[in-house]
Order: C-alpha cells, then sequence, then structure tokens
C-alpha cells in the first residue's frame, strides 16, 4: 500500500490507474482433465458457488473439436469425463453433465459445464432409496452410513465436530427417509442443527 494517495476498490483483472501508473493483474487459468492431467484449451470459464449450494458449478468454452473431443463421456462405459479448473494456483473440480455446441456465422461454439464430482450423490447420478435406521448412531455414523464403500469421507468443522461424533446420539427407529437420494439425506441430517454440506 502506498500511503498519502487515495486508494480504492476495483474489479479484479481491471487496470487500475494511479498518479504513480497502472496496476495490471494477468490470472493464470488452466482447464485439464482428470486425473489424467491432458491440457483442455479453453477460451474462457465461469465457476459459481453460493451459500445455499452443496458444490461448485462450472462452465468452459473450449477452443476446437479436438478440445471437444477430449471431454465427451467416456466410449466404453458412457461414464462422464471429470475437469479440473484451476485459477491462480486455485483447483475445483467438476463433473461434465453438459455438452453442447452452436454454429453461428461460420464458427463452432463448444461449451461445457457441471457440477462438484460429489453431484453422484444427487439426482440424476444417484438412484432414490429408502432407509430407516434402527440402531442408535451419532449423527456422523448416520453421514458415514450414506458415505460407506463410495471413497467419500465427511470431515466437520471445529465447532460442528465434537457435536457430530459424539454429543448428537439418534435413538434407534427415530431416523430414515423415502426416494431421497444420499446427497439429500445428509443435508437433512446437516440441516437439523442448522449446519449445511458442501464439497
Amino acid at each position: 500500500l502506498v500511503f498519502g494517495f487515495p486508494c480504492y476498490a476495483w474489479p479484479i483483472g481491471l487496470t487500475r490507474r494511479t498518479r504513480l501508473g497502472s496496476t495490471i493483474m494477468l490470472h493464470t487459468i488452466r482447464v485439464t482433465r482428470y486425473p489424467d492431467g491432458v491440457n483442455i484449451p479453453a477460451i474462457s470459464c465461469s465457476l459459481r458457488f453460493d451459500e445455499d449450494s452443496w458444490g461448485w458449478s462450472a462452465s468452459v468454452t473450449l477452443k476446437t473439436a479436438g478440445a471437444y473431443a477430449l471431454v465427451q463421456p467416456d466410449s466404453d462405459t458412457g461414464e462422464p469425463k471429470t475437469l479440473q479448473v484451476t485459477i491462480d494456483g486455485f483447483s475445483v473440480n467438476f463433473l461434465v453433465e453438459n455438452l453442447s455446441d452452436q454454429r453461428r456465422h461460420g464458427e463452432t461454439v463448444y461449451t461445457v459445464s457441471g457440477r462438484s464430482p460429489l453431484v453422484l450423490f444427487a439426482q440424476p447420478w444417484a438412484p432414490l432409496r429408502t432407509r430407516f435406521v434402527t440402531d442408535q448412531l451419532v449423527a456422523a455414523q448416520l453421514i458415514d452410513l450414506e458415505l460407506f464403500n463410495t471413497g467419500w469421507s465427511a470431515s466437520y468443522h471445529d465447532s460442528l465436530a465434537q457435536l457430530f461424533s459424539t454429543d448428537w446420539l439418534v435413538p434407534g427407529s427415530t431416523w430414515g427417509y423415502h426416494d431421497i437420494s444420499p446427497l439429500d439425506a445428509i443435508r437433512q441430517i446437516a440441516a437439523a442443527v442448522g449446519a449445511r454440506a458442501y464439497a
């Protein structure tokens, strides 16, 4: 900070002019396929996250038909690809859910969009299920039950760690649900104490 001169806030990425010259902020943005690290040439990207969301959503505009081919679902299994967007060293992964190509004025624009890989526990990826728990468990065990055998695990903010893992005892035959996704079940458990779940 230079003291003695007026200091103003300005949008990131724009030029700020002062009596001493200009400051230009240049960001480093990289899009790769995850986990193999194949570079995906992109023109632009957009990341979104808000307080009501459980994960990031992203949209990337690709440069070429070759880049578009790199993000198509696996031809053998039909599984969607995962992309990693890295902005100034901060990385966000997202599962490609939507692919589109638009032809206009002699050019084709390729766009892919998706959400955090946690989307695999939400609709339409995860099947709806019904569960009724007869055992007495703490909240963390109920969440672990939803994540059992998936490769995912839950961690808790310091202010909630003891509550979820030891203090919040749910008596047997009081917790259950009908026709919801695993992610919705986890969110209901968190919401019961005013907390939220996010990837």
